[in-house]
């Protein structure tokens, strides 16, 4: 099996010993999580994907919290269901992650994902290189960090797409930059998403035409689904609703 890009990274908890009760192995069962404790994860992933970080045979990383384990001691999971999935254990007592302020959730974890990754990693220079500079910029972005996409450019005009995993608590979205090479006019929008892996589907490519800009989407049963469901496909946003600058 080929080496693959990262496209997810999750977080799970194990059980203590001394629990009782239904027990599913999410977080949130011992550790409290919070409401962005998933989207840490995922903007990270997602951050290191558009950087072609090529993380193994693997490209799942799995987090679990564990009681078991001394303070911030990291241990791989010996055996996996999956050669996609790669399972890292890190220590951590419920007691002490739950008695942190919401912020200090996030904050914590977000500094073990990035322990995480770069006790993966610590033996390739280049991919480190990749994880500090994710770790950079959601350093200074945190939830509004951007995730490029794709690019439309003609002689007339440039759009460039990326897209924002819940943004301080919104839907996720696509944001839309226009550039109008005959008069020099920059323009922005944006297209709330539902999920932000909608994108994968509902954008193949992008035209503009009649003063709308319309993002043609793939052709595919999931597709379907969307424009079923959440969307009216394909997604168009008019020049006019832009705004100025960007």
């Amino acid at each position: 099996m080929g080496d693959r890009i990262i496209r997810d990274i999750r977080f799970y908890e194990k059980k203590p010993e001394n629990y009782t009760g239904q027990y599913d192995g999410t977080l949130g069962n011992v550790f409290k999580n919070t409401p962005d404790t998933k989207h840490i994860g995922e903007r990270i992933a997602r951050k290191l994907n558009e950087l072609d970080f090529i993380s193994g045979v693997f490209d799942h990383l799995y987090l679990y919290l564990s009681p078991t384990l001394s303070d911030n001691a990291i241990e791989i999971q010996k055996t996996e269901y999956d050669i996609r999935l790669k399972s890292v254990h890190y220590g951590i007592q419920p007691l002490d992650f739950n008695s942190l302020s919401e912020f200090n959730k996030d904050k914590w974890i977000k500094e073990a994902a990035f322990n995480v990754l770069y006790f993966l990693f610590q033996a390739d220079n280049i991919k480190t290189k990749k994880i500090i500079e994710v770790e950079t910029l959601i350093e200074k972005y945190n939830q509004e960090i951007e995730i490029y996409f794709k690019t439309k450019d003609t002689k007339a005009y440039k759009v460039d797409l990326s897209y924002q995993i819940k943004p301080n608590l919104k839907p996720s979205c696509i944001l839309i930059k226009y550039f109008d090479k005959k008069t020099n006019a920059k323009k922005q929008g944006s297209i709330n998403l539902n999920s932000y892996e909608d994108i994968y589907s509902l954008v193949d490519n992008v035209t503009v035409k009649n003063n709308l800009i319309v993002l043609n989407p793939k052709k595919s049963h999931i597709t379907e689904l969307l424009g079923d469901k959440f969307y009216k496909l394909p997604l168009t946003l008019e020049l006019s609703e832009l705004k100025d600058e960007y």
